[in-house]
């Protein structure tokens, strides 16, 4: 599902007109302040990409390669952000602020949510949570019908912990193709098609259609 032009059109028997399903805006509201702690870390990806040598700072054999650690890191939140992009899945623990219109039912949350979902009309008032019913946990279904657009909040997020390991793996893909053409002249395309194809059973909505 794209949750930025995703627009679900249902008609049934002699229903006339449409029922439509969009996702307008999905809004990271989590404090700037707080400390992000990405699904690998910089020692991971040096580990991934193999990388040996010498302390800078210290002429002693055998020490750990740190020329590129600000780079590195730099790289790992680059394509955390394209990871998220590409799939649709949130890669660390956000507050989401979602509006939607869900006429038709069954529309699918951005997540992983893992935290109560807050539901509010467009006048503001808060929908009782035992006048709508969800179908799934992880990413869950909306299934209850409302006519009037929805701002829901809540919690969502993998941690570094709970991130799968095929999603840390394409994050490290993107992270290899960056790091070895950096300074090339090399198209977009190529340098995230290897980490593309290890995300892409993890794909939850379709950008480019």
């Amino acid at each position: 599902m794209n949750y930025r032009t995703n627009e679900d059109k249902i008609t049934t028997g002699r229903i006339i007109g449409a029922r439509y399903n969009h996702i307008f805006l999905v809004e990271d509201t989590s404090e700037e302040s707080a400390e992000v702690e990405e699904p690998v870390t910089v020692e991971e990806v040096k580990h991934y990409l193999r990388l040996e040598g010498l302390d800078p700072t210290d002429d002693s054999p055998g020490e750990e390669f740190v020329y590129d650690d600000e780079l590195i890191a730099e790289l790992i939140t680059e394509g955390r952000t394209w990871l998220e992009a590409f799939t649709g899945v949130t890669l660390i623990p956000k507050t989401l602020k979602v509006w939607l219109l869900n006429q038709a039912g069954d529309i699918e949350l951005p997540g992983p949510v893992t935290g109560a979902i807050v539901i509010t009309k467009e006048n503001s008032d808060v929908v009782a949570a035992d006048t709508y019913q969800f179908m799934g946990t992880v990413f869950p279904k909306l299934i209850t019908c409302f006519h009037e657009r929805l701002q829901l909040d809540y919690a969502a997020g993998y941690t570094r912990a709970t991130c799968p390991k095929g999603l840390k793996t394409a994050l490290k893909a993107y992270i290899a193709e960056n790091y070895e053409h950096r300074g090339d002249e090399q198209p977009d395309k190529a340098l995230t098609e290897r980490a593309a194809r290890k995300a892409l059973p993890y794909r939850r909505l379709t950008l480019w259609a």
